[in-house]
């Protein structure tokens, strides 16, 4: 008897739920349809906000640890497959779960290997000169972002990682679009759901990364998908899970 807790940073609006959240979800249970698999928001503030605005509880890895003990599942028996991109600030509150012997599994940059794997296949979904804006981090994991920059660029591509509240910030990004002579570009969330910081930071039409790029004459397309949309980033969170499974034994 085994049970799965799919842990996501989580998003008070609906429709990045469905749209991003949710197929990445059904996936991760295809792979194991005999388990009990729970949800659970690693943000505090996301939950609070939406019991405040909803009346819907959602658990928070805690509470959806206990819930499965609970329930008469052991530790050594729960697996916990993270949806965050880096291993930053909200990943450690599940990695110190493994402490307790439950079991954690890689967000989806965890090495060089991810990394790669990402730029090749974002390579065939993104076409023309495109930004992914990420999250960023005052974590030293941040350094994953920079990582994903590098390896774009050192194969050419005409793409570019600038993040909200990393070190990868919007002025050397623009200024690089403005020197290749790339007026016309994608704006894309390298976010798991598209919520809040997708629909305002990235592409509002006041204060945002989309109004300052508009502002210097670039033509922008700006995508309200996040990543959970794409199928290649839904496998590599299928292929952390068999991992996790697999170095446990358990494959």
């Amino acid at each position: 008897m085994k049970a799965l807790i799919i842990a996501t940073f989580g998003t008070t609006h609906r429709d990045a739920i469905e749209r991003d959240l949710k197929p990445v979800c059904d996936h991760l249970k295809s792979l194991v349809p005999d388990w009990e698999t729970v949800l659970a928001f690693t943000s505090r503030m996301v939950i609070r906000r939406i019991e405040s605005r909803d009346g819907e509880k959602f658990m928070n890895e805690i509470e959806a640890l206990d819930y499965l003990l609970s329930k008469g599942y052991k530790k050594e028996d729960i697996y916990i497959q993270p949806l965050h991109l880096i291993p930053g600030i909200e990943y450690e509150k599940l990695s110190v779960l493994k402490k307790d012997g439950v079991r954690v599994g890689e967000p989806l940059f965890a090495n060089d290997g991810d990394i790669r794997y990402f730029v090749e296949e974002a390579s065939k979904v993104f076409e023309g000169p495109t930004i992914l804006v990420g999250h960023g981090s005052r974590h030293e994991a941040d350094d994953m972002y920079r990582a994903l920059d590098e390896e774009l660029k050192g194969r050419g591509l005409s793409m570019a990682v600038a993040t909200l509240e990393g070190e990868l910030t919007e002025e050397p990004v623009f200024d690089l679009f403005e020197r290749k002579g790339w007026r016309e570009l994608n704006l894309c969330p390298l976010l798991l759901l598209a919520g809040d910081h997708a629909k305002n930071d990235i592409a509002g039409e006041e204060d945002s990364y989309r109004a300052d790029l508009e502002e210097r004459g670039f033509k922008v397309h700006a995508s309200l998908d996040g990543l959970g949309t794409y199928p290649f980033i839904r496998n590599m969170y299928g292929e952390k899970l068999e991992k996790l499974i697999g170095d446990n034994g358990h494959a």
